[in-house]
């Protein structure tokens, strides 16, 4: 409604306009109503018209035109003599106006208009309606409807590697939208971007840091529903010069329920994926790509059940992927494939452990394919081969290595040593095979079971030194309690590869060594080098107790044995008369003295140390 101390004219006609300062009235019929111009509503010169005359002389077809009308003639119109002309009676091509036949002669009897069609200007999106197609969509708001996706360039972003685009995708970050796109170019980063909850990054774009010891994309604190996907991220510092602190790729820190997939991170000084310090649980690290970076690929540091799934994480300067901090526990690391770092796979002793490493392939690592010191680890399903130290090292109590495949390794193909005595190891059903030292080596470890494992062929560099399984200790005791069954060891050539099908060394009392098979070790397929405990049966390809009745011997004459071994129990009872009978055995034969003179049968027993 209008000012009301206004004095209006009276009785005014319908439609009659009076002005007050800089406002116009108009009288409706029933009161005064602002007045506003519908031509003020409108932008500024939506089109632009072209009128052009030519004359014709009644053979002429074609003319050329002052400009070329666009397609259709975008909006041409053509009369002969005031008379319109059907569009199937000439074609506009460029600038050349063509008629099927030729207008007749006259002065400026041939008019050619056209409209082209300029810019509509801005308009707010929140006036304009969006309908999808489809039975049951409904209409929403423009405005509503580009809200679902946002390009970082509607708010700056240039991507052309040059411009500093921070604070234009921190824009983007901070809008409404929940997807955030990244078109192809190079995005140049200064500094570190803040991800809120609820966003998907994503696009074939490369995000490039700018400066040393920053986080190129870094979660907010309690983060949730994250998403990062199909970009590519190249750090500032590289592996060359150190570890930079804090140059990561992405962090995921006090974030859960976030993804990283399909996500490449190299030449950061830090790591490519970082994940903690501060408790991040439920996150997923999938399909990702980390390399030369400047420590690791992809670190887990804080929180519980977070994954790292597929992906390739090599040459980086420690580990292709690390488990670090006080506050991990079960973490998934399934089908990283991981070489050229020291480790491939890294499980620290200051986790709370409980990982699973499973369906990894480890090779060409300058240390070890897997190394696992987290308390009740498991290591199963791997691949490890052609690493400098080991194929996969473990050290920690309650620890399942099962069902891995480690070869060709230049130390070990599967090695437990943790340097203090530890219990509860389960090491079961691997197959190893054509490593420079033993197949599978066990130290200071008790209460524990190395069950149906395959190990052949280890020693391949042929010293004399190493062995299928090799249990040994430091101390009095230290390696007691275990059962070592059910194992393969040997070589596929006789007398070349490795010494012994199982070696217990010193220190290592009251073990059960029983129910494998042994073939072809190139000295025995047992050997025990502690004297007093242990107890070694039923194993094929191994004789550890025999006996029988012999041939008749004089005094001093010998019965072959045929164990691989000394014996240590061993006797001889003559089955005729003879007196003061003294036996003796060495690694082939038991050797008889006895009074009486003449020849006599002697019913023998011999067997290894507390064979049953």
């Amino acid at each position: 409604m209008p000012n009301t101390s206004i004095s209006f004219p009276a009785n005014p006609a319908v439609n009659q306009q009076y002005t007050y300062g800089t406002t116009t009235y108009v009288w409706t019929g029933t009161n005064w109503m602002t007045y506003i111009d519908s031509a003020s509503l409108m932008p500024t010169n939506p089109a632009a018209m072209n009128r052009q005359l030519f004359s014709g002389t009644g053979a002429q077809t074609q003319f050329t035109l002052a400009s070329n009308p666009g397609a259709l003639g975008n909006g041409t119109n053509i009369y002969i003599n005031g008379i319109y002309q059907q569009r199937n009676t000439y074609t506009v091509v460029g600038t050349t106006l063509t008629f099927s036949a030729a207008p007749p002669a006259g002065t400026n009897n041939i008019e050619v208009v056209n409209f082209v069609l300029s810019n509509v200007s801005t308009v707010d999106s929140s006036f304009v309606t969006y309908l999808p197609t489809g039975t049951g969509a409904v209409t929403r708001s423009a405005s509503s409807k580009f809200g679902d996706t946002v390009s970082v360039k509607d708010f700056g972003a240039v991507g052309d590697g040059v411009a500093n685009d921070t604070a234009a995708i921190q824009l983007a970050l901070n809008s409404s939208a929940a997807e955030i796109h990244f078109p192809t170019g190079t995005y140049l980063c200064n500094s570190t971007i803040s991800v809120p909850s609820d966003k998907r990054l994503f696009g074939s774009a490369k995000l490039k840091l700018g400066a040393a010891g920053q986080r190129l994309l870094r979660t907010a604190s309690n983060v949730q529903n994250c998403v990062f996907e199909d970009l590519e991220l190249e750090g500032f510092s590289g592996p060359g010069g150190g570890y930079v602190g804090g140059e990561f790729g992405i962090q995921l820190d006090e974030a859960d329920w976030c993804v990283i997939r399909n996500v490449t991170a190299y030449n950061f000084g830090g790591d490519g994926f970082y994940v903690g310090p501060n408790t991040a649980n439920n996150n997923l690290v999938e399909n990702c790509v980390a390399y030369n970076n400047g420590r690791h690929g992809c670190t887990i540091a804080g929180g519980a059940f977070n994954v790292v799934r597929g992906g390739y994480y090599y040459d980086n300067v420690l580990y292709g992927v690390d488990l670090e901090g006080p506050t991990v526990s079960e973490t998934l690391v399934d089908g990283v494939t991981a070489w050229g770092n020291v480790n491939g796979v890294n499980s620290e002793s200051g986790t709370l452990g409980k990982a699973i490493i499973t369906n990894c392939r480890c090779y060409s690592n300058t240390e070890h394919g897997i190394q696992s010191n987290g308390i009740y680890d498991k290591i199963a399903s791997n691949v490890c081969y052609s690493n400098t130290l080991n194929g996969i090292y473990g050290g920690a109590d309650y620890q399942i290595i099962d069902g891995n495949h480690t070869y060709s390794n230049l130390l070990s193909g599967i090695v437990f040593d943790p340097g203090l005595s530890k219990v509860g190891l389960i090491v079961s059903q691997n197959v190893s095979y054509n490593n420079t030292g033993h197949g599978i080596q066990l130290s200071r470890i008790a209460n524990s079971v190395v069950d149906g494992n395959y190990v052949w062929d280890n020693d391949n560099g042929d010293s004399s030194t190493w062995s299928g399984i090799s249990l040994g200790g430091s101390v009095v005791a230290e390696g007691r309690n275990n059962i070592i069954s059910n194992n393969i060891s040997g070589n596929t050539t006789a007398g070349v590869g490795q010494r012994y099908g199982v070696y217990i060394g010193p220190h290592c009392p009251d073990n059960i060594v029983s129910d494998n098979v042994f073939f072809q070790n190139k000295d025995n397929g047992f050997r025990d080098d502690t004297t007093t405990g242990n107890t070694v049966v039923k194993n094929k390809g191994y004789l550890n107790e025999n006996g029988g009745t012999s041939a008749a011997i004089s005094s001093g004459g010998t019965i072959a044995h045929g164990l691989e071994g000394t014996p240590t129990i061993f006797s001889a009872v003559p089955t005729a008369t003879a007196s003061d009978v003294q036996v003796t055995a060495d690694a082939t034969n038991l050797t008889v003295t006895f009074g009486g003179g003449g020849s006599v049968a002697f019913s023998w027993r011999a067997a290894m140390q507390n064979s049953m």
